[in-house]
């Protein structure tokens, strides 16, 4: 049996797949609206819209320079795109490289550290808003199980009311 279909179909498949089935609005988005422009580029030039499915759907592994290169081709300024790049894959490593058993109390201050070096205007937001928080918002928080400290207080409140 031969397979008759494109490139091009199979790549807009995946795109179209992708926006519909991802959470993440930011890559559903963007899935579309590659496929828009596909299949724009398709309207016009189908042989040229097949190569580059074709290239988009080889597993050939990308090279800085091929993305520089079509960054300045394009005129963007790319003069902090490596110190960003840096900072992103040092917090990707801190986060995956999480070992199997911790102190919760140490991986809270590694976290919080983390959060404060990267992103200070969430770590700033984050301080703000749990200073606002109830007094008990740890028990409301953390109480899961009904035989807890908490929850048992909580029992023996509500019977006595």
């Amino acid at each position: 049996m031969t397979d008759n279909t494109t490139q091009l179909t199979r790549l807009r498949t995946r795109m179209l797949a992708t926006a519909y089935s991802n959470a993440d609005v930011w890559t559903q988005r963007t899935a579309f609206l590659t496929d828009q422009a596909v299949a724009a580029l398709a309207r016009r030039d189908p042989t040229a819209a097949e190569t580059l499915a074709a290239s988009l759907l080889a597993p050939e592994i990308l090279h800085d320079t091929q993305i520089l290169g079509a960054a300045v081709e394009a005129g963007i300024d790319t003069s902090t795109w490596a110190e960003r790049r840096e900072k992103t894959r040092t917090y990707a490593r801190e986060a995956y490289e999480l070992p199997p058993q911790f102190d919760p109390a140490t991986e809270a201050k590694r976290i919080w550290a983390s959060l404060y070096d990267h992103y200070p205007q969430i770590a700033a937001a984050l301080a703000v808003s749990l200073r606002q928080m109830p007094p008990t918002w740890h028990e409301e928080l953390f109480t899961s199980s009904p035989h807890s400290p908490a929850a048992a207080l909580r029992t023996v409140l509500v019977r006595s009311r």
